[in-house]
């Protein structure tokens, strides 16, 4: 048995094929989706559930600041973290 033969068949990747199971590949793009936003949530539980829910001299929450800035609706890309404003840094530098 070679290794080509567990290669799908080149009419797989055809226009006629893509349109006539058009329904299915949706479907299976829409089921990876969820999968991932599944693994996402999941993860992102479970690491916070290993955080201390506070931390240091200031009682900082850093449960709290995890489950925010890995929320739903912000970027990883962002460069500073979400709730971070002006006030943490003042509090942090002020002995």
């Amino acid at each position: 048995m070679s290794t080509f033969s567990l290669w799908p068949p080149a009419e797989v990747f055809s226009t006629n094929w893509i349109s006539a199971n058009s329904l299915d590949i949706a479907g299976f793009g829409v089921g990876i989706a969820i999968l991932a936003l599944a693994f996402h949530f999941w993860l992102r539980g479970n690491l916070a559930r290993k955080l201390t829910p506070k931390y240091g001299q200031l009682d900082l929450n850093l449960r709290a600041a995890f489950l925010k800035t890995s929320g739903w609706i912000h970027s990883i890309f962002t460069p500073e973290p979400a709730g971070w404003g002006n006030y943490p840094p003042k509090l942090l530098l002020s002995d």
